[in-house]
């Protein structure tokens, strides 16, 4: 649910979120039918992603209450307005029941207001999914039983993003849950506040949002807290792993004493003894039993070389009829002290360079991914206000004016850039937004993608290969 979610976000308008549902549940409707053609058959396998698509972007429609650049005035306003002036009034205890009043659509601050709420959603829902990545993350660590990646990279993470980004995320609770009206100068800065965080040591200036000396304290804390995770997140998990590797080659080297040089002078005495006992057979019976034993060792070998070929033929036939390259996985060598002391020297140091990358990425990409969640901001904007200008400049003028020719020209400029600009290319622009942020700035903090190719469940699969004595 998070990548169509992502994609309401972006693209939520009640017109255009509906017209893509409802062009959805006609291919679910009529899927059957329509994948025998063709130039359908594609949109068919999708039907239910972009069901949910058009389902997510109406709803965000609904609470941006944007319909075309229009809004429903459906339960009222909050706001009126005051006899004789251009001013309004809020009304006491009142709460628009769902979305956004649409007194906000007619104000002059009305690109204040909503590049100032559509920014801060974004990041509050970017912070929010990236801790929730984190989170399963730590899930699959335990899943596997990696209790050293749980303690020495999962709990580092999630106290870092929790107490920079998160704090963060509570602070512009904080301060949207307060009233600024009249003392707009008093209000403090988030940005101001955590650059502060590590340029000035957690000191506060201006107005603080709470207690000053309370935000003071908590901002050292935080600048302690998060400095130590580095450390934590780069060094214990690398140390902890050659300190294993190399206690377990102090325990493989134990019953290898048995095999010393000794006792393989006595092993190879061995033969020599049976073949002075030999020497009294006589010549003929000893050069036919030799020949006996070379062609039962040759019909071995072969036998054996026979089996392998078929074995690898059959593993080969069955990865390419259920395309599953992970089945020769576990037949690639396995890495062990065999190579010697240099092969476990390059082992060590490229551990090290693995950990002080993924520690580098984590840090830098936890700035990055959280500026990232701003598209989220850019492109809803961007979707809102484009539907705005098509509407003013193409048929708002024609209504204002009642002027009959102008809406004749008007309304199919208007209809052609309505499906071909935001239908079509804004569509698809967000689409790929929302890749995005799904793959990289979510995906990121639990899934590898290192090399097992994803195969989707299907029951038609498992009935199909399901062997024929189960």
């Amino acid at each position: 649910m998070f990548f169509p979610f992502m994609f309401g976000i972006m693209f939520g308008d009640i017109g255009h979120g509906g017209v893509l549902f409802v062009l959805a549940f006609l291919l679910v409707k009529n899927a059957d039918t329509l994948k025998k053609l063709p130039d359908f058959a594609a949109l068919v396998q999708v039907r239910y992603l972009f069901l949910l698509m058009g389902l997510c972007a109406l709803y965000c429609g609904i609470i941006y209450n944007d319909f075309m650049s229009l809004t429903w005035n459906i339960f009222g306003s909050c706001f009126e307005n005051v006899p004789d002036s251009e001013e309004t009034v809020y009304i006491k205890g009142c709460t628009y029941p769902i979305g956004f009043d649409p007194k906000w659509y007619i104000a002059s601050n009305e690109l204040n207001f909503f590049n100032s709420f559509k920014m801060k959603f974004a990041i509050i829902y970017g912070v929010s999914q990236m801790i929730f990545g984190i989170l399963l993350k730590g899930v699959n660590n335990l899943y596997f039983k990696d209790y050293l990646s749980f303690i020495c990279e999962f709990l580092p993470q999630l106290i870092f993003m929790c107490i920079t980004f998160g704090y963060m995320g509570v602070m512009i609770m904080l301060k949207w849950g307060q009233s600024w009206e009249g003392r707009t100068d008093q209000a403090p800065s988030i940005i101001n506040a955590m650059i502060n965080i590590p340029l000035q040591g957690g000191s506060t200036e201006g107005k603080p949002l709470f207690d000053l000396e309370s935000q003071e304290s908590l901002q050292q804390s935080i600048l302690f807290w998060s400095f130590l995770c580095i450390p934590w997140m780069l060094l214990p998990k690398p140390i902890v792993e050659v300190i294993q590797h190399y206690s377990g080659k102090e325990h493989e080297k134990k019953p290898s004493k048995a095999l010393e040089p000794k006792d393989e002078s006595k092993e190879a005495l061995l033969p020599v003894q049976s073949s002075q006992k030999s020497i009294n057979q006589s010549a003929l019976a000893e050069e036919l039993r030799l020949q006996l034993i070379q062609k039962e060792k040759e019909k071995e070998q072969r036998r054996k070389q026979l089996e392998e070929q078929r074995l690898k033929e059959q593993v080969a036939e069955e990865d390419l009829q259920n395309d599953q390259p992970q089945k020769l996985l576990p037949k690639q060598p396995e890495k062990t002290g065999e190579h010697g002391h240099g092969h476990d020297e390059f082992d060590i140091g490229e551990l090290a360079v693995h950990q002080i990358i993924e520690t580098i990425e984590f840090v830098l990409g936890s700035i990055s991914n959280t500026a990232s969640y701003l598209r989220l901001w850019a492109l809803s904007l961007a979707h809102g206000q484009l539907a705005k200008v098509f509407f003013e400049k193409c048929i708002g003028a024609g209504i204002e004016d009642g002027n009959v020719i102008v809406l004749v020209i008007g309304w199919p400029v208007f209809l052609h850039c309505t499906i071909g600009v935001l239908m079509c290319m804004d569509l698809m622009e967000c689409f790929l937004h929302a890749l995005r942020l799904q793959w990289v700035e979510f995906q990121s903090k639990f899934y590898k993608a290192d090399g097992i190719k994803f195969m989707p469940f299907s029951f038609k699969e498992v009935l199909t290969n399901q062997p024929k004595d189960q």
